[in-house]
C-alpha cells in the first residue's frame, strides 16, 4: 500500500502566481485521509492571512498528495 505526503502551495488565482510550496511533515497511509486533511489545512492556511488580502490577490490553495516509497 502506498503512503503519501501532503503539499499544500497559496497561489494568487488574479496573476497566476504561487508561493513556495508547504511540504506537511505528516505521512499518510492513504490518499484518501491526505485529501480530507489537505481540505482541514488549506482552510487553516488561508485563514492566517488576511481577509482583504484574500480578495486583492484572490488568493487560493492548490494541494497535491505525492505517493512516497517506503523504507
Amino acid at each position: 500500500m502506498s503512503k503519501f505526503i501532503l503539499v499544500i502551495t497559496i497561489c494568487s488565482f488574479l496573476d497566476n502566481s504561487c508561493m513556495e510550496p508547504m511540504e506537511d511533515p505528516n505521512i499518510y497511509n492513504s490518499w484518501a485521509d491526505c485529501v480530507d486533511s489537505a481540505l482541514l489545512k488549506s482552510s487553516e492556511v488561508l485563514k492566517k492571512w488576511p481577509r482583504e488580502e484574500i480578495d486583492r490577490h484572490r488568493l487560493a490553495t492548490k494541494f497535491m498528495c505525492y505517493p512516497i516509497k517506503e523504507t
